[in-house]
C-alpha cells in the first residue's frame, strides 16, 4: 500500500526523567517534597533545556519566588524557535517581565554563571 504525503512525520513518543517523572508512589512523594524544598532553599536555580516543560518550569519558579535568580540557558538563539516562531518573542518577554536571566547560543560546558 502507498501513502502519499508531503511530510512525514515519525513520533515515536518520548519518556520523560527525573524531576519530571516521578513514580506515584510513596517514595516518589518524598522526592517531590525533597525537591520543591531544594527549590524554595536555592538562591540560584540553573536550567539548561529549551524543552517547553523547562521553559515553564523556569516561568513557575521565577513567578513563585520572584527573590530567586533564575537562568535559562538554551542552545539555540531564541526559545521554541522551531515550534513556534511567533511566539519565541512573547515568551521572553514573559519570563524576562518575571526577572529569569536567558542565555541563548550556549551549550552546557561553555556557560559559567
Amino acid at each position: 500500500t502507498r501513502i502519499p504525503f508531503e511530510y512525514l512525520v515519525i513520533a515515536t513518543g518520548s519518556n520523560y526523567s527525573k524531576p519530571a517523572k516521578v513514580v506515584a508512589n510513596n517514595e516518589g512523594v518524598t522526592e517531590i517534597v525533597a525537591q520543591r524544598k531544594a527549590v524554595k532553599n536555592a538562591n540560584k536555580i540553573l536550567i539548561i533545556s529549551g524543552d517547553p516543560v523547562d521553559i515553564e518550569l523556569a516561568g513557575k519558579i521565577a513567578s513563585v519566588y520572584n527573590d530567586k535568580e533564575v537562568t535559562l540557558v538554551h542552545s539555540e538563539d531564541r526559545l521554541l524557535s522551531e515550534q513556534f516562531p511567533k511566539k519565541t518573542i512573547d515568551l521572553a518577554k514573559q519570563l524576562r517581565v518575571l526577572n529569569a536571566i536567558l542565555i541563548f547560543g550556549k551549550k552546557t560546558g561553555s556557560v559559567v554563571v
